[in-house]
């Protein structure tokens, strides 16, 4: 049996998702694509394609950084620039929170700074709740997994280029890379992939947190075109350096090959030293944007809260992209073993060619 059967059967049992797309390319080459099961399941029963449009959730992250790497190339500012300098118009308590945070830390989550906050559930604006619960968010942990960094990241790009981040993605990425499908949502409903019904997760976090929030979407049917994620959704009205991009498996694929293929990183703009960084283990467990764990053996990638992951194998060049709609199910389970199989799997035929 060769990879691709093996991939096929992988695909086949997937029995944790209702759908899903994987795509691998190497050295521009692509070497496996497949589509199956159900982009939605409700109202109507529809058939997942290789054209299917994805929320990709924290895959946006990946391309933040990937702004920034090329704003950090051309000489805009600098990894271990810290946020004061950049971000310098905002009160005295943030600023001397600012001053000990740089970039590096952003991009690599060692920040400190609290891992989730609800911001929709509080009427101010985002930096006037960071410095009220300035306690809460400046924790000073040394390496933990936050959205707030690619949230102030998404404020660095906006403050450096004097555009919104949407436009700015546009100038930087889209166009450059000629992405036909990544954009910020909300997306036309025609082939895209439902995730959640409502926030019934979110519901539940700041139900944990204490936390009163009164404009929920509906939970009786799922989310499609919207994104998923709850701060982009109603605080950052669909655009943020966290979440809030959609593509379909072709773009994601090509933000991935940035990282394995120089021409990609000439046109995104990034100087090679960079993309060597990126894909580092500089601290713990993180390179510039990229995460180094169990799922992504002898390489590094990045997951979704929706069911996204990008997984590049540096050795080989490879690049693999899943994406999934675990989230458009009754009860959502994790699904790093079935990300792990898949990426295991290439791992083995990938060394061998």
């Amino acid at each position: 049996m060769g990879m691709n059967e093996e991939l096929d059967t992988i695909l086949d049992k997937a029995k944790e998702v209702p759908g899903c797309v994987l795509k691998v390319v190497k050295d521009a080459q692509q070497v496996y694509a497949s589509a199956a099961g159900f982009s939605q399941t409700v109202p109507l029963q529809l058939p997942m394609t290789m054209n299917t449009v994805f929320d990709i959730a924290s895959l946006t992250k990946i391309v933040t950084s990937t702004m920034i790497l090329r704003l950090i190339s051309n000489g805009d500012f600098q990894l271990h620039t810290h946020l004061d300098e950049l971000l310098g118009e905002q009160n005295a308590v943030l600023q001397s929170h600012f001053k000990e945070i740089s970039i590096f830390q952003l991009l690599t989550h060692s920040s400190g700074l609290l891992n989730w906050h609800p911001f929709y559930t509080d009427r101010q604006d985002l930096f006037s709740q960071l410095t009220k619960f300035e306690s809460q968010v400046f924790c000073k942990e040394s390496v933990g997994y936050s959205d707030l960094n690619f949230i102030l990241l998404g404020k660095v790009i906006e403050k450096t280029t004097g555009e919104p981040l949407e436009q700015a993605f546009n100038r930087l990425i889209k166009e450059p890379l000629n992405l036909n499908t990544m954009a910020y949502g909300p997306v036309d409903q025609g082939n895209i992939a439902a995730t959640e019904f409502g926030n019934q997760i979110e519901m539940n976090m700041c139900e944990e947190r204490r936390l009163f929030f009164d404009n929920w979407r509906n939970t009786k049917e799922p989310l499609c075109g919207e994104v998923n994620d709850g701060n982009t959704h109603y605080f950052f009205n669909g655009v943020s350096g966290h979440a809030g991009l959609f593509a379909d498996i072709e773009d994601v694929c090509k933000i991935g090959r940035i990282y394995t293929e120089p021409d990609l990183a000439e046109k995104a703009g990034i100087d090679e030293k960079f993309i060597e960084a990126a894909g580092t283990n500089l601290v713990g467990n993180r390179g510039l944007g990229f995460e180094f764990s169990s799922v992504f053996p002898e390489g590094f990638g990045h997951t979704g809260f929706t069911g996204t992951s990008m997984f590049i194998h540096p050795s080989t060049k490879a690049v693999t992209i899943l994406l999934t709609n675990r989230l458009h199910q009754t009860n959502p389970g994790n699904i790093n073993t079935l990300r792990t199989a898949v990426h295991e799997t290439v791992c083995r035929y990938q060394m061998t060619t």
